[in-house]
């Protein structure tokens, strides 16, 4: 949408209730959050086990 040079709180909708950034909606599920720091954590891991080959940058 906006970018770097744009309003910070233009991307609010006054219109709409914020949809992510609730203080009153529930936290995520626990499940979802696990998986999330495992799809994170993988290919760290991956790539801590099989350095990466330096003509692959």
């Amino acid at each position: 949408m906006g970018g770097k040079h744009s309003n910070p709180t233009s991307h609010i909708n006054p219109h709409l209730p914020p949809r992510q950034h609730n203080p009153l909606a529930p936290p995520p599920h626990p499940r979802l959050k696990a998986n999330k720091a495992n799809k994170a954590n993988k290919p760290l891991l991956h790539h801590k086990d099989r350095p990466i080959p330096p003509r692959h940058f």
